[in-house]
């Protein structure tokens, strides 16, 4: 059953928090993406940004297989592409998750937890709790920067725990950012009129100059009813379960494709004796996602601490973010720890099926001695598709 909202801004006005952006008329708000210049971390905390991105350019690509695949696609058949486990924001009646701006943090996290999504509506609620208004997008970076504002408030360490554990019962209201990471489109869903994939893509996904990007698109119909929420992961499932459409481009080495750092030039890393918390102020103070973690400067690739790990954290946790981030995520994922990788010769369809098939958000490309050498990420291939 679809619930009836309105959007609380003006589609067509620029949100201010989209001041930054290259505005489209149905695209609103800021989020973190790859970043084409990145800083490496050695075990003394010394930086060193890095230029990422080489060999041909697109613009020397033969992109028309892939722009035709978009152009002739639209928003349902990438949303057909789902199987039934893939369906996560939804319950069993067809509901979408929905974040009501006067619930906690706790509760918001919670909940992210249970529908196994990074992300929600915001909502406010009439008086009658019949109507919604819908006033942003709450993701777990949303969630991210508020608390590290809250606790970087304080110098007393034993302040900043408190402050921490209080940053859970704060209301949503309360948060800094309410379009971090996500767009709102609006979808006629009336046949001919659906827009196309490439026009999503380009309306909402890839509007704002990098690093920022969105990652999700709230699709609403033409009154006011939330039809579903596409992802970059919906995008770029659909064009790996068809690339076989791309023609050359699908069997082009990573090597050859402007999708990743220099060869042989280090990666934003991180040592897995960093603190968890300061990778997390790292992600917001660089505009980054993720980390890749490793065993020392230039060694192997251990693991991926990203800002998805937050998602169900609760506030007698709070204590685990001073703890060594490979520590972090040995006690908090219930997964494996290595990533899932790439080499240099790999094919970018090889790429899209290790992504796809382990769900992945970016894939690290590794050297023969498994330390990182480049990152992939969704936004990445998009940019190359267009």
């Amino acid at each position: 059953m679809e619930k009836q909202v309105h959007l609380g801004f003006d589609p067509c006005t620029p949100h201010p928090l989209s001041a930054p952006v290259a505005t489209e008329a149905t695209s609103l708000g800021m989020g973190f993406g790859s970043c084409r210049s990145m800083i490496h971390l050695g075990s003394g905390g010394e930086r060193q940004r890095v230029r990422l991105g080489r060999t041909r350019g697109w613009s020397t690509m033969d992109r028309t297989q892939s722009r035709a695949l978009l152009r002739n696609a639209d928003v349902e058949d990438a949303l057909r592409t789902r199987e039934e486990s893939q369906r996560k924001g939804r319950d069993q009646d067809g509901e979408f998750l929905l974040l009501d701006k006067e619930e906690t943090v706790q509760q918001a996290l919670e909940k992210l937890k249970a529908w196994n999504v990074l992300s929600a509506p915001l909502l406010s609620t009439s008086e009658g709790g019949d109507d919604y208004v819908v006033v942003g997008i709450v993701d777990v970076g949303t969630i991210l920067q508020g608390l590290v504002e809250d606790m970087d408030q304080n110098e007393n360490e034993a302040a900043k725990n408190e402050t921490a554990v209080k940053f859970f019962q704060k209301k949503l209201a309360e948060l800094p950012n309410w379009f971090r990471d996500g767009g709102f489109f609006l979808v006629p869903w009336n046949g001919d009129a659906t827009p196309s994939l490439m026009e999503l893509i380009q309306n909402v996904f890839l509007t704002k100059r990098p690093p920022w990007t969105n990652h999700r698109a709230v699709l609403l119909n033409e009154q006011g009813l939330v039809g579903d929420i596409l992802t970059q992961t919906d995008l770029v499932r659909y064009v790996q379960k068809h690339v076989h459409e791309l023609g050359e481009l699908a069997s082009t080495p990573i090597k050859e494709l402007e999708l990743a750092t220099v060869w042989n030039t280090p990666v934003a890393t991180l040592p897995k004796s960093a603190k968890a918390i300061d990778a997390f102020r790292m992600m917001l103070k660089e505009y980054m996602s993720a980390y890749p973690i490793v065993e020392e400067v230039g060694g192997p690739l251990l693991g991926n601490i990203s800002t998805s790990d937050l998602r169900g954290f609760l506030p007698e946790q709070v204590n685990d973010l001073e703890l060594p981030v490979i520590e972090f995520l040995q006690r908090h994922e219930n997964r494996a720890l290595v990533p899932i990788t790439c080499v240099e010769d790999d094919s970018l369809s090889t790429l899209l099926s290790r992504m796809v098939q382990h769900r992945l958000h970016r894939i690290y490309i590794v050297d023969g001695k498994v330390s990182p050498v480049g990152v992939v990420t969704m936004t990445d291939i998009l940019r190359l598709l267009i």
